[in-house]
């Protein structure tokens, strides 16, 4: 037996209901023929299927039921409600997602003007932006469409990019002649033998949000700890810029704590967290 836990408003008699009545009535042939002749292209284009569809008009239906009772705004599958535009499930955070991803582009764009390639790290800085837009790009599929593919390449892009960030920062080291090339292959073979490790487990073994979060936290602290002390033994006249980015990027984290119902049903704090990340980068790459 598999457990699973779901959030209130998936939860609620009224949208379970209203899901059972919505299934039977579109899974049927003409069911079927009935939904696809009433979809928009957008919804075409976004793969929306009837067992999809059925999920977001119930969802509202039963968002109704809880403002008129007084009740407070559920999430539904572990997400709050969001109007969906052109098929696009959280257009706010789409939108920031595809801003985070331009800065970077940006970013490495203004590193590339103003350094050559014959600095030692220009190879290594270039690869750093190409995984972030990639991060990036799939950060905007999976909040345009949520599937099952999409939030798993959201998760595993997002972890690499943590994880080149924290290899990144062993690169100056060598640079510096604190460490030597062989220790950095070895540092790198560990990197990605962890990365490795964590998308197998999460992939194949069981996909498990608690996991997630506690190996990304894990990381994500190395990372600040280890960017900030670099800055202060460093002290050189570009270092603040890194202190900057590192103590933003931490405090913005703090808005997914902050957690409630969408604004205008469009922006919660998981998408200001977005927007408040997408300038860093031009920063970072200076």
């Amino acid at each position: 037996m598999t457990w699973t836990e779901a959030s209130v408003g998936d939860r609620s008699e009224m949208y379970l209901d209203c899901l059972r009545r919505c299934f039977k009535q579109t899974t049927s042939a003409k069911g079927t023929t009935d939904f696809r002749s009433r979809q928009t292209t957008c919804e075409r284009i976004m793969m929306w299927g009837p067992r999809e569809s059925c999920r977001y008009d119930c969802m509202w239906k039963s968002v109704e039921s809880f403002q008129q009772r007084g009740l407070p705004i559920p999430q539904y599958h572990g997400k709050w409600p969001f109007v969906k535009i052109c098929g696009i499930q959280e257009p706010a955070s789409t939108l920031f997602s595809i801003a985070n991803g331009a800065s970077n582009a940006l970013g490495l764009l203004h590193f590339h003007l103003k350094t050559p390639w014959s600095f030692p790290l220009t190879a290594a800085w270039t690869a750093l932006g190409v995984v972030a837009m990639n991060a990036w790009f799939w950060s905007t599929l999976f909040h345009a469409r949520d599937t099952d593919f999409t939030e798993k390449m959201d998760y595993f892009c997002a972890f690499s990019l943590v994880m080149f960030m924290f290899f990144s920062l062993f690169l100056r080291f060598v640079l510096l002649n604190i460490f030597k090339t062989r220790t950095l292959f070895c540092i790198g073979f560990l990197c990605a033998a962890v990365f490795c490790r964590h998308v197998y487990h999460m992939a194949f073994v069981h996909f498990d949000y608690g996991y997630n979060m506690k190996v990304n936290i894990l990381f994500g602290v190395l990372n600040s700890v280890s960017w900030l002390a670099w800055c202060v033994v460093q002290r050189q006249s570009h270092t603040w810029k890194a202190a900057v980015v590192v103590l933003a990027s931490n405090a913005l984290i703090l808005l997914e704590v902050l957690d409630f119902p969408p604004l205008f049903w469009t922006l919660d704090a998981h998408a200001l967290w977005h927007a408040g990340t997408s300038p860093l980068p031009l920063l970072w790459f200076r």
